[in-house]
């Protein structure tokens, strides 16, 4: 019979689960790069797809492909896949007892997909890729009959000569197939029935098939062109290829697939080898840093200020690496030179490393944003404080790490050394953008006492305005009691005047005050209300015309209402500002967009103007910038970036001829 459960911790290759595992952490990697490693293994490509087509995740469509997948699940979701898979294949004995099996089906799984991809190009197949994922999991089934049966399926396994006496002792053994069980899972995805019919006859005579989709004669071709000697003869039979080019397709593919078992150190011609060894290694090793790294998070999280940030940096730093006193290096305030910062040497306490170019190792990793590592016996590279701090130190070579983060470099991350750091590159550029991300994320440092106190007098005197204004607005609505359009917009403008009062409370005492809480907000009232008050006061007098377009799924967040209304303020007011008469704003909600794995509620701002100029747009979220002349300090969208970075939302313009449309990306 079928197994009825999901594939959960089907065995791979150390080897592979290695290289995806550093594919999944590398930041730089795209979906479209991870998806193609993933597609290194079947294993894991057959688990994601299987989680993404869960009835826990529910797509609107189904994930026909790993890209889609890796879209609906977010790189997160995806990390633990691939972490849990790693990690129970680290400790499970039985994958490492049966090497031999693992590097026969993974050898011959990926060149069923480059066979099945380069006869579905050759052809002029609509979906090469579709192809690929068919070669890929044709024998798919095998694995979970292995998860299932374990000894007695390797026993079956390695008992059958050919494929036609494995089927059979498959069906005698297990009343199944491993093609019957592989189409069975692709069924449960419910995302194309011509690819789980492609798995379930991949084994099917000729004859049989040469009314089939063209999916299933190329799995089914691929599948035999994957033996030595077996297929060409029935090329011309299936998809009517001259024999000869075929073979040629053949030997192309079997070269791709040795180059990568190369790349990865798998020996495929040994069942064991020391390679295999190596590759448990490496899976532990990774795994490890991995580990590391979630620890070096949680601790560089804790800090409530910069100080104890910058103590928490070298701690962490200190621990991964072995060396006693690591050394962070941050920009001073004019951005001149670079100074140690945290605990150091009481020697280094004056030291002051210029950034100019071809200055010092330091300056050479912060300005070119790439790692740096001097030895004191060679000419050139160390700059002359830096000379000076490794005698003070009493060491040989000075290793430095550009802190990036967001492509901009924060700092540096210095080593004073005797020898190499005995760690791999990769864990030490982890651990740099781990410091990175944590100093990013830093809260601002202390406002110096004056001007605090400069603060405090202005909140005090804007309160007067503020109050005399909210009060007559009170004896205004009370005389227009009769009117209850009027009554409601008076107010909507003693709330929005409340919200200034708390704004200039919090620059008051922002250590006193955690902002608005969060509340359940539906957006299209909140967005109506806005638009109403700001058509009248802002753009009918300027001849401008607004239009609302409401979502009537009626998205719903949880969120401060205040946040939400200052970015919509700002980008509105923006907006007005930057058109002439005759100008139109249009203002949209959306509900349930999907970005990386999560869903989304969007409101979105979209005027007709002469577009945003590019140098602008190269540093729109900075402050200050501006696009509307003199008179305007630019904070408007700085501020709005800082909001939504703080409802863990995204904030994205498009800008052209054409006009400016903002899109405000808020989590539901």
């Amino acid at each position: 019979m079928i197994p009825q459960q999901p594939p959960s911790h089907l065995p791979s290759l150390p080897q592979v689960l290695a290289h995806i595992l550093d594919a999944v952490f590398n930041e730089e990697m795209d979906f479209q790069q991870l998806a193609e490693i993933l597609h290194q293994d079947p294993a894991i490509t057959a688990r994601v797809l299987t989680i993404a087509n869960s009835t826990t995740h529910a797509p609107t469509h189904r994930c026909h492909t790993v890209e889609r997948a890796l879209l609906v699940l977010g790189l997160d979701m995806v990390k633990t896949i691939v972490i849990t898979a790693a990690t129970r294949q680290f400790f499970n004995s039985f994958g490492r007892h049966h090497q031999g099996f693992l590097k026969a089906f993974w050898q011959r799984s990926l060149t069923m997909a480059s066979l099945a991809q380069r006869l579905a190009r050759l052809i002029g197949y609509r979906n090469p890729d579709q192809a690929y994922l068919g070669g890929l999991l044709a024998d798919l089934g095998q694995l979970i009959l292995l998860q299932h049966y374990g000894q007695a399926y390797l026993d079956c396994y390695f008992g059958a000569r050919g494929d036609d006496q494995l089927l059979a002792a498959e069906q005698a053994a297990f009343s199944t197939t491993h093609s019957a069980v592989g189409a069975a899972l692709v069924n449960r995805w419910q995302i194309d029935p011509i690819l789980a019919d492609a798995l379930a006859q991949h084994h099917d005579d000729v004859r049989r098939i040469t009314a089939a989709p063209v999916l299933v004669k190329l799995v089914n071709l691929a599948s035999r062109l994957s033996l030595p000697q077996q297929g060409v003869q029935h090329a011309g039979q299936l998809l009517g290829l001259n024999e000869e080019l075929v073979e040629n397709i053949r030997t192309e593919a079997w070269q791709q697939v040795r180059q990568l078992a190369q790349v990865l150190d798998i020996d495929t011609d040994n069942a064991l080898s020391p390679s295999d060894q190596d590759g448990y290694e490496r899976l532990g090793q990774r795994l490890s840093e991995i580990w590391q790294l979630q620890q070096t998070r949680s601790t560089l999280s804790q800090p409530q200020n910069r100080e104890q940030l910058h103590e928490a940096v070298q701690r962490v730093a200190s621990l991964m690496t072995g060396v006693e006193q690591p050394l962070l290096l941050l920009p001073t305030a004019d951005g001149a030179a670079l100074q140690p910062v945290g605990t150091f040497p009481s020697a280094l306490a004056d030291v002051s490393l210029p950034l100019e170019p071809n200055h010092g190792c330091s300056s050479d990793a912060f300005l070119q944003q790439r790692t740096v590592d001097c030895d004191i016996a060679a000419i050139g590279g160390l700059g002359n404080s830096e000379r000076e701090l490794l005698h003070s130190l009493g060491k040989k070579r000075l290793l430095c790490l550009p802190l990036l983060h967001d492509g901009q470099s924060l700092g540096v991350l210095a080593f004073a050394l005797d020898d190499p750091l005995p760690m791999s590159d990769s864990l030490l550029q982890a651990l740099a953008q781990e410091i990175a991300r944590a100093l990013a994320e830093a809260p601002p440092a202390d406002e110096p006492e004056q001007d605090q106190q400069r603060i405090a007098e202005a909140v005090h005197e804007a309160s007067n305005p503020l109050t005399i204004i909210n009060n007559y607005l009170e004896v205004l609505r009370l005389k227009l009691r009769a009117s209850d359009q009027l009554s409601d917009e008076i107010s909507l403008l003693q709330e929005e005047i409340k919200r200034v009062g708390d704004i200039l409370l919090r620059l008051k005492t922002p250590q006193q005050d955690g902002g608005e809480p969060a509340a359940t907000v539906a957006l299209n009232p909140l967005t109506e209300q806005l638009v109403r008050i700001l058509d009248r006061s802002l753009f009918a007098v300027r001849g401008l015309r607004l239009e609302l377009q409401l979502d009537p799924r009626q998205p719903v967040v949880r969120a401060p209402a205040g946040s939400i209304k200052q970015i919509l303020i700002n980008l509105l007011k923006n907006a007005a500002e930057a058109l002439s008469e005759g100008g139109v704003v249009k203002v949209a909600t959306s509900a349930n967009v999907l970005v990386d794995g999560l869903r989304f509620a969007v409101i979105t701002v979209e005027d007709n103007g002469t577009g945003i100029p590019l140098e602008v747009m190269n540093q729109l979220f900075s402050s200050p910038i501006t696009t509307k002349g003199e008179g305007h300090a630019g904070l408007g969208l700085s501020i709005c970036k800082r909001l939504v970075d703080a409802l863990s939302g995204k904030i994205v313009c498009e800008s052209g001829s054409w006009g400016t449309r903002f899109q405000v990306l808020i989590p539901q």
